[in-house]
């Protein structure tokens, strides 16, 4: 891990944004997003849409079922729940302009040469559906009708895995 120090104290290079409200306005080596609200994408005060954000059709699921810290028991995670043809959530356009890479670079001290994505997701999906997934999308891509093209990396439903 690479650190700077700072009065004697020694700290990691990342910086890490910790809001999906605040990803289009505050520069960050890392994005942290957790969909376990329902209020991020309803028509109130914490909308993703008044952030950025583009965003149509799903709904909130809730996390049931879960004993406390079980790897047996994990129950059903809450979150955002896409479940019919459309919908979608797009983040601010952002990630891997060169913009974006230069203000990485202010905190790493070196220019960034990947981008990575984790996530953790849960599909219901049961048909082959290449426009309902999650990962990287050209800029300016229409969610309205998101094709096979649009991905520049993504995973999808395909209907059997």
């Amino acid at each position: 891990m690479s650190t700077i120090t700072s009065g004697g104290i020694e700290r990691d290079k990342r910086v890490h944004q910790l809001s999906p409200h605040e990803w289009g306005c505050n520069p960050a080596t890392d994005y942290w997003a957790n969909f376990n609200e329902a209020d991020m994408a309803a028509a109130g005060g914490k909308d993703l849409a008044d952030d950025g954000w583009d965003a149509s059709g799903f709904s909130y699921l809730a996390g049931s079922g879960a004993a406390l810290l079980s790897t047996t028991t994990k129950g059903t995670t809450g979150g955002l729940n896409f479940d019919a043809v459309g919908d979608y959530l797009i983040s601010p356009h952002i990630f891997g302009d060169w913009a974006h890479a230069l203000l990485a670079q202010q905190f790493l001290g070196y220019f960034p040469t990947t981008l990575n994505m984790e996530c953790v997701a849960r599909f219901a999906a049961g048909i082959d559906e290449e426009a309902t997934g999650f990962g990287f999308v050209q800029d300016g891509t229409d969610a309205n009708a998101l094709v096979k093209a649009d991905w520049m990396a993504g995973i999808t439903v395909d209907g059997t895995n």
